[in-house]
């Protein structure tokens, strides 16, 4: 178990987690925020349900498998080992902007068709895991302010990457005021904010 110092969050190895019988275990890489860990971490916030962190082991090249939703595309933006995990190629990297941008089209017309009925949520009355997630994961092309997603060493190139993401054209053009404040409203009324990563702080 890493102990940096009193104040660090704590992880454990996955030999470790896997070996516990009780208690909810989410991976990590510490002082980076991975988008899917970040978003369960926050719906555990949410929840109020205490959380372990495990280790994550750094990712290589993988078989092609088959998703094509906004965090795939993100991830294909750019030729990178990870890029080829999720299928990289030219065409699919040219086709990316595009599919990003549809899904957030799609996710601004359903908040604004909740506004009409007074909601600020993606779904009812009342917050569920798609807001949480929606606000966690669209950090990939808007990243949010330090006072929520603090910078350290090991994110801070990951953030330009996420920063630059949203100002390509076709998706700069989608996100709108209501896209940027649903995520603000989200992750700071619900989420844990600032969000507590580890790793080195700059």
């Amino acid at each position: 178990m890493t102990r940096p110092d009193s104040d660090a969050p704590q992880f454990v190895s996955l030999d470790e987690a896997a070996a516990m019988t009780t208690g909810t275990r989410v991976t990590f890489i510490p002082g980076i925020p991975a988008m899917y860990s970040e978003a369960l971490k926050n719906i555990c916030h949410v929840k109020g349900v205490p959380l372990i962190r495990a280790l994550h082991p750094l990712m290589g090249v993988d078989e092609e498998t088959g998703e094509d939703g906004l965090l795939w595309n993100m991830r294909i933006l750019n030729d990178s080992p990870l890029a080829r995990k999720y299928g990289y190629s030219e065409e699919a990297s040219a086709d990316a902007p595009a599919k990003v941008a549809e899904v957030i089209r799609l996710i601004d017309r359903r908040l604004e068709a909740q506004a009409r009925r007074g909601s600020p949520y993606l779904v009812g009355d009342a917050i569920t895991a798609i807001d949480v997630y929606r606000a966690t994961l669209s950090m990939t092309v808007a990243p949010a302010p330090p006072e929520i997603m603090p910078i350290t060493k090991q994110n801070r190139r990951m953030l330009e990457f996420f920063a630059k993401n949203g100002e390509i054209p076709e998706i700069a053009d989608t996100l709108s005021e209501r896209i940027r404040e649903h995520q603000r409203s989200i992750l700071t009324t619900w989420c844990e904010t600032p969000a507590v990563l580890g790793g080195d702080p700059i």
